[in-house]
């Protein structure tokens, strides 16, 4: 009789953190992709890393995203849209580590009013 071993990922829960651990000073916003590393976080052998993102801007349609380093088919990239000016927006995003502590980012070109990343967890 044949069975299936589960391939357990263990999550690491960080906990509550006493802060953003970047904002907006940690990021360039200028619609390019750029890497973004959480090696004094997460593990090296981080399978996937779980983000907390909050961002405010003064005018509408504007897009964040991320997505795992090195790939260009961004059309797997996660992404926090925000719709509405001067409204803070908020999300959850989980993004596969493909084997480094690097993931990458896109900011839309212009100022952010606020814009705060925290890792709020990882898998294993």
């Amino acid at each position: 009789m044949f069975f299936l071993r589960r391939a357990g990922m263990k999550f690491i829960n960080r906990g509550d953190p006493a802060g953003w651990d970047f904002d907006k000073n940690d990021f360039t916003c200028d619609s390019s992709w750029h890497a973004l590393s959480l090696a004094g976080i997460v593990p090296v052998n981080t399978k996937i890393v779980e983000i907390g993102i909050e961002a405010q801007r003064p005018d509408t349609s504007r897009l964040i995203q991320f997505c795992t380093a090195g790939y260009t088919n961004r059309v797997n990239a996660s992404w926090l849209y925000m719709a509405v000016a001067g409204q803070f927006f908020t999300d959850k995003v989980s993004i596969y580590m493909g084997g480094s502590n690097i993931i990458d980012y896109k900011a839309d070109n212009g100022v952010y009013t606020s814009l705060n990343m925290v890792v709020c967890g990882w898998w294993l």
